[in-house]
């Protein structure tokens, strides 16, 4: 074995061994999540529909029946996929963060209905390309709960990163947090794509302080494959029929309730143990 590939095979298992001994990444950027007391959660997003993590769903015409109502429409029927999820998944964040000791949730649905929010969501809609195709795809692939407003760059460029900043500003809190979803399913036991199939919703955040800082910024996760790691996509315990590589939507919400909450729950428990010195 050449000393050039003894080095380089060791250097992969030290790096592989560091990652097993700090566990999970950090999550926190500080000082500037030290200096948070008061945050809100002010925009939430899915993918329409539920993708298959394998690749193999075609996105018949169970996707499209899941892709179209928002989360108030539809209550009994198969009208799931990002949007009453969403909504879900914005109690669970309330419910959840308000057990992190240092910092103070206030409940989304004050926000929504404020003033600042109201002029925070005309600003957004005058960011808006003005090229109506161009809108009709953006409203076609993102799905948001009832009442909250597309934000242009999700909070991941410079303009709309100013956008939050300023919203924190006037809403009188300390940061500002956008939770992106990728709603999605993988495989539990199957054999050419027939057999039973996990909830596998990943999420990411990212939180903005007042002051124009980052104080979590988590990679995006939707598309991302079923190779890709990331802590925060928890597979569900329950699982849902499947056949040829699609589901039955209709019969798996509470599955995919079951995966965001423990996502939410796993992010919930890093970020407390990090405001508290552990890792």
């Amino acid at each position: 074995m050449s000393h050039l590939l003894f080095s380089r095979i060791t250097t992969v298992a030290l790096f592989g061994a560091l990652l097993s001994a700090c566990g999970t990444p950090s999550v926190l950027i500080k000082p500037q999540a030290d200096k948070i007391e008061k945050i809100a959660l002010v925009h939430v997003y899915a993918n329409r529909g539920v993708r298959s993590l394998e690749g193999q769903s075609k996105l018949g015409a169970l996707t499209a029946l899941a892709s179209m109502a928002s989360s108030s429409e539809k209550k009994g029927g198969v009208d799931f996929g990002g949007a009453r999820l969403t909504s879900y998944a914005v109690d669970t964040f309330n419910d959840e963060f308000a057990k992190v000791g240092k910092w103070k949730i206030v409940k989304t649905a004050e926000i929504v209905n404020s003033k600042a929010y109201h002029e925070f969501a005309k600003r957004n809609q005058e960011a808006l390309p003005k090229n109506e195709a161009v809108k009709a795809l953006i409203a076609t692939g993102t799905v948001m709960p009832d009442q909250m407003q597309y934000l242009p760059g999700e909070g991941r460029d410079q303009n709309s990163k100013q956008a939050l900043t300023q919203l924190a500003q006037e809403l009188g809190v300390d940061a500002v947090a956008v939770l992106e979803m990728d709603v999605a399913y993988t495989p539990s036991t199957s054999i050419g794509g027939t057999g039973t199939a996990s909830a596998a919703v990943g999420v990411s955040l990212a939180v903005v302080t007042k002051y124009g800082d980052y104080a979590v910024k988590l990679p995006k996760v939707q598309g991302a494959s079923k190779n890709d790691y990331n802590p925060y996509r928890q597979r569900s315990d329950g699982t849902t029929a499947m056949i040829a590589g699609e589901i039955a939507y209709a019969a798996a919400e509470e599955i995919f309730q079951e995966s965001i909450k423990k996502d939410i729950v796993a992010l919930r428990d890093q970020i407390s143990n990090e405001l508290n010195g552990k890792k």
